[in-house]
Formats: C-alpha cells, sequence, structure tokens
C-alpha cells in the first residue's frame, strides 16, 4: 500500500531539514537572494491567512508571557538607533497612499462599536486600573442582583456599569450607574456631604407638596426614594 499524501509531505520536510542541516553555508547564500526572500514572503503572506494559523497566533499571543516577552522585545528594538525615524518614516510614505486613511477609519469605526470589543477593553482596563478580573467583577455584579449598589436601578448609563473604587487606598466598593458614580465624585465620596443634600432634598419636597402638588406628578418613578431606603435599612441618619 503506497504512503499518505501526508507521510509524502513528511518525508520531504524531513529530507529538507536534513539537507540544510548538512549544507548550511549554501542555505545562508541562497537565503540572501532577492528571488529567494521574495519567494518566501509570498509563502508567509498566504499561510499567515490560513484561518488555523490566525488562531494559533491569536491563543500565542494572549498568554501572559508571551505578552511580556513582545512588550519587552519591543521596548529593547525602539531604542535602537535609527528604528524609531525608520518606523514613522515607513508609516508616513503608507499612509500617503490613495484610500489608506479611509479604510483605516472604517475599521476603526467598527472595532469601537464592536460589542465583543468593548467588553474586552473594558475587562482589560478594569485589570489595569482596579485589579478586577473578569470572574471577580461578574461575581461581585451578581451578588448586587445584577443592579447598580446605590440606587437598585439597571439603568446603567451609556458607558454601563462603573466600578467604583476609593481614591486614596484604591479598594473596590461595588459596581454603581453612571449617575451614581457621579454623585459620589461630586460629594467626593463624603458622608457628611450626602447626609446635607438627602436633607435638602426634603426641604425642597415639603415646599413642592405645599405649595406645588403637580410638580409632583411629573418626576420620574424610576428614581428611588430616600423613604423606601430607610424601610431597606440602607439609610442611616
Amino acid at each position: 500500500m503506497g504512503r499518505t499524501i501526508e507521510e509524502k509531505r513528511e518525508a520531504r520536510k524531513s529530507s529538507r531539514l536534513k539537507w540544510r542541516t548538512a549544507h548550511p553555508e549554501y542555505y545562508k547564500a541562497y537565503a540572501k537572494r532577492p528571488e529567494a526572500k521574495a519567494q518566501q514572503a509570498s509563502y508567509q503572506k498566504i499561510y499567515r491567512q490560513r484561518p488555523e494559523v490566525k488562531e494559533r497566533a491569536r491563543i500565542y499571543a494572549q498568554k501572559p508571557e508571551n505578552k511580556k516577552r513582545a512588550r519587552s522585545l519591543y521596548q529593547t528594538r525602539i531604542q535602537l538607533p535609527g528604528v524609531r525615524e525608520q518606523r514613522n518614516l515607513r508609516n508616513r510614505i503608507l499612509y500617503r497612499k490613495p484610500g489608506v486613511k479611509e479604510k483605516r477609519e472604517a475599521y476603526r469605526k467598527v472595532y469601537c462599536e464592536n460589542p465583543e470589543m468593548k467588553a474586552r477593553r473594558a475587562a482589560a482596563q478594569r485589570l489595569r486600573f482596579y485589579g478586577l478580573s473578569r470572574e471577580a467583577y461578574e461575581s461581585m455584579l451578581s451578588g448586587q442582583g445584577g443592579v447598580c449598589a446605590v440606587c437598585k436601578s439597571d439603568h446603567w448609563g451609556p458607558k454601563g456599569p462603573m466600578v467604583d473604587h476609593d481614591h486614596e487606598i484604591g479598594h473596590v466598593r461595588g459596581i454603581v450607574c453612571e449617575s451614581c458614580n457621579r454623585m459620589l465624585g461630586g460629594a467626593r465620596d463624603c458622608p457628611a456631604i450626602l447626609r446635607l443634600g438627602i436633607d435638602y432634598l426634603r426641604r425642597a419636597n415639603l415646599w413642592l407638596e405645599k405649595d406645588i402638588p403637580d410638580k409632583l406628578s411629573q418626576m420620574s418613578t424610576r428614581r428611588v426614594q430616600p423613604e423606601s431606603l430607610e424601610k431597606e435599612g440602607q439609610y442611616v441618619n
């Protein structure tokens, strides 16, 4: 029975490897020829377009040790004389080609609006700034019932759920909506200022009930009233 195609391919690969090992000088001289370089570049371009090759490259690049190694190599290479200038010149020549700028803008727009890419960028930022992994974030959010830790609403705002943390020690306190995050930041994380704000709203509401009762019917029903938080034991005066 004859050999299969895969067996023949492996045999040719093994034969070429043995020949290269036995004749290193000839192989190095051949690799420097312009036609050999062009042929190798063409083969690599076709090879890298294969789906299985792209998937292997993506998995390899996502490993932390490989990311660290690539960053270290880049920082070392970019410091070499003339490397940065050569890269900038190559980029300027590339960007001047017709249609390159429009193509890059279209790709950037699609990339930024992709929900999967948005989630990946948000997870990377939470890990970088707060040391909060994806699992810890999901566990904290599920522990809150999937709602804001302050107003108990699921209306997160345009930017989605936001991580609330102590600005002095960096401790993560919970997941809040955009409005509550601005409220806490505007109050400088001071409970006394928030209590003064609550007292102010109570006095204003009493004035509305007394003089402008029609205004009360126009208030948003989504807003959480302090009385409901008091019943749950979440507000302490």
